[in-house]
C-alpha cells in the first residue's frame, strides 16, 4: 500500500514518511558472511540498481516538466 501511496503522491510525501515506511521493508545482512566474489557481484548490482534509478528519475523529471510547459488541454 506505501508504494503506490508514494506513486500516487507525486512527491508530496514527506521525506520522514518515505524513510520510515522504507525501513518497514528492511532486512538484517550479514556482510561478513559473503565471499569476495559474491560482495564484488552485490556492489555491481548496487551500482546498476542506482544507474537505474538515475535513468528513471530523469525520465520523470523531463514528464513532469513538459506537462507543466504543455498542459492538456
Amino acid at each position: 500500500k506505501f508504494l503506490q501511496r508514494l506513486a500516487a503522491a507525486h512527491e508530496n510525501l514527506s521525506t520522514q514518511e518515505i524513510e520510515a515506511e522504507f525501513a518497514t521493508l528492511s532486512e538484517p545482512a550479514n556482510f561478513n558472511a559473503l565471499s569476495p566474489a559474491e560482495i564484488d557481484s552485490l556492489e555491481h548490482a548496487i551500482e546498476a540498481a542506482l544507474a537505474d534509478d538515475d535513468a528513471l528519475l530523469t525520465y520523470c523529471y523531463n514528464i513532469k516538466r513538459n506537462l507543466a510547459n504543455h498542459p492538456a488541454q
